[in-house]
């Protein structure tokens, strides 16, 4: 009796585990391993402010480009694109602030090639080109050599004789600055030396000129279209390839017998080390739109900027191959500390 049940027992035992691995069986096949948590999306750039940061004081030509950029970024972009003028050391501290930003992406700067370019004339440098990501070239900075209007001088060979007699001190936008670089190549070509004075930009070059402190000054021809018009100054050459159509009366230095070897200076954005591709990417296209809207171009047409765009990935190249060029024109210049 006992070994009847014993066996009967076993059987409901043998049922019971049978059901339990086909219910098992069939719930696996049915909902399949666990499938891990989708990681949280990345909000789209940019989800707050962004700061265009100008390395010189308010009104220079470099602040009217970027605040008319700007302007049709916000547009763009769907948040606030704000200027913020951090001017000192030739324009190398709003450089670095953008360089060591800690947010990449929410800091870019509208440099010139002595910003991003510092380890090229000056030694030691709290930041050099690897720590900033070209995003676009916007603009040529277009050079020019102005004295006041009532000067004797009234071409760039004239004040280049005279500086065989006498010492003639000119103006620049700061060290390493290509209105550095291109006094010091006309003085070399000239056969003289010359006394070579920095200041913080274009403004406060041009009231040393109106004031008869220095001789003449060499900034950037929006700077100096205002005084230019109104016959305060006059300009003793260009440095470009040809001649402006707004200011065909005005030679380029070429034309006047100075061929220079340095290379027509670009002003670009860029961001800090660590910005993505596609936040570059995403900039670069802002900045194409706003050059490319019809208020933008009014803005910057009317205050002499001759717009030059170049796309990142062409303008990180250039930058590259123009490095080894701009370096030794910094060194003839005497212009590495």
């Amino acid at each position: 009796m006992f070994k009847g049940m014993h066996r009967t027992v076993l059987s409901l035992l043998l049922v019971a585990l049978t059901v339990a691995c086909a219910a098992g069986c069939s719930s696996s096949k049915t909902e399949g391993p666990a499938k891990p948590a989708e990681p949280a999306k990345k909000p789209d750039f940019p989800t707050k402010s962004i700061e265009m940061v100008v390395p010189y004081p308010p009104g220079g030509i470099s602040d009217i480009a970027a605040r008319a950029i700007a302007s049709s970024m916000t547009e763009t972009l769907g948040q606030p694109v704000v200027v913020v003028n951090k001017p000192g050391a030739s324009g190398m501290t709003g450089a670095e602030y953008v360089a060591r930003y800690k947010d990449p992406g929410y800091a870019i700067g509208l440099l010139s090639p002595s910003n991003y370019y510092p380890e090229l004339h000056q030694k030691g440098t709290s930041y050099t080109s690897d720590d900033l990501v070209p995003v676009c070239a916007t603009h040529s900075n277009l050079s020019t050599v102005v004295v006041k209007a009532d000067a004797p001088w009234k071409n760039i060979k004239e004040l280049l004789e005279y500086a065989k007699t006498k010492q003639v001190s000119i103006g620049n936008t700061g060290t390493g600055a290509t209105t550095h670089l291109v006094p010091g190549q006309l003085a070399k070509l000239g056969g003289v030396n010359v006394a070579h004075v920095p200041f913080s930009g274009d403004g406060t070059a041009i009231a040393a000129v109106l004031g008869g402190h220095i001789e003449a000054a060499c900034v950037n021809f929006p700077g100096a279209q205002a005084q230019l018009e109104a016959k305060q100054l006059r300009s003793l050459g260009l440095f470009m390839d040809q001649r402006l159509p707004y200011a065909k009366d005005i030679p380029t230095f070429e034309e006047e017998g100075y061929k220079l070897t340095i290379p027509l200076p670009l002003a670009g954005v860029f961001a800090g080390k660590g910005t993505s591709p596609e936040v570059v990417a995403k900039i670069d296209d802002a900045i194409k739109k706003a050059l490319e809207h019809a208020g933008t171009k009014s803005i910057l047409t009317k205050s002499g900027v001759y717009i030059k765009y170049i796309n990142h990935t062409d303008f990180a190249d250039l930058l590259k191959n123009r490095k080894e060029t701009l370096g030794q024109a910094i060194i003839d210049a005497g212009a590495l500390k």
